[in-house]
């Protein structure tokens, strides 16, 4: 038997919560699903479900070897009533592959870690609008993994502290060309000439599940929108700006360095995104 030190204690291997063998502590190796949860259902399940699927393809995880979508569902549930959280709850779901090894694991096996917590509703947060800026000092490169949300996630730990310490509200995210793509945790879109666009996820964005549903409500609101590059010229010329995830909803961008943005398709497109919630 082999023993490590976590935090002063000592562990033995065969205690398998440990972290020694933990490839998502390890490596990053694995992804993680946030989740809003109203009601006792997940909202955009399907959604969710398709994409954990996909991540689960991309990286090589078998999906045998976690609960069923119906389990998962079920583990939810109960877990949000264990806490006793009687309204809105986000919840985490993290994936990661349960494997010995090192950098080459000896298997795919996936494991996975639930946690819940009371989710206050700040849905909102558009009518008073946030200071955003850009962080400069580290590019996400695009390519066949960045739209994972990827428990390697260090770029938007630094980005986040790097807000914090200017006094901004969030950053905006840079890809290796020097476009716009996301923020800390929120898709990025803009309303230029009265169309409502945001980055391709082949621009390295992650693949938003609120991003996705805007999109397509879009022209249920008789609004035109598509996917497009942005580049930090578009952010001086865009009408508005807004952050999207599914646990903020909608955040207006009311400021960057010296523009000031309007907020009126942000406000449409937030109103009709409640329902959703309902």
């Amino acid at each position: 038997m082999m023993f490590s030190i976590i935090n002063g204690e000592l562990v033995s291997s065969d205690d398998q919560t440990s972290l020694q063998i933990n490839r998502s502590f390890l490596y990053g190796d694995g992804f993680f699903e946030t989740i809003r949860f109203v009601n006792h259902k997940i909202v955009f399940e399907e959604d969710h479900w398709r994409r954990i699927r996909k991540s689960m393809e991309l990286l090589w995880l078998n999906i045998e070897t976690i609960p069923d979508r119906e389990k998962l569902v079920r583990e939810i549930n109960s877990l949000v009533e264990k806490n006793k959280i009687t309204s809105s709850a986000r919840v985490r779901l993290t994936i990661f592959r349960n494997a010995d090894g090192f950098y080459i694991p000896q298997n795919n096996q996936s494991g996975y870690f639930l946690s819940c917590f009371p989710l206050v509703d700040k849905r909102d947060n558009y009518l008073d609008g946030i200071r955003v800026g850009i962080y400069q000092e580290q590019k996400k490169i695009a390519g066949k993994l960045s739209h994972l949300k990827s428990t390697s996630a260090q770029l938007y730990v630094m980005a986040g502290m790097y807000a914090r310490e200017n006094n901004f509200d969030d950053v905006l995210i840079l890809n290796q060309n020097g476009n716009c793509i996301e923020s800390v945790s929120c898709n990025l879109f803009l309303v230029k000439d009265k169309t409502l666009l945001t980055p391709p996820i082949s621009e390295g964005c992650v693949d938003g599940i609120f991003r996705k549903n805007i999109l397509r409500v879009a022209n249920e609101l008789g609004i035109q929108a598509h996917e497009s590059i942005i580049t930090q010229m578009d952010l001086s010329d865009a009408e508005e700006i807004f952050l999207s995830n599914v646990i903020r909803g909608i955040q207006t961008i009311k400021k960057m360095d010296e523009n000031m943005y309007a907020n009126s398709i942000t406000k449409k497109v937030s109103d009709y995104m409640k329902n959703y919630y309902l």
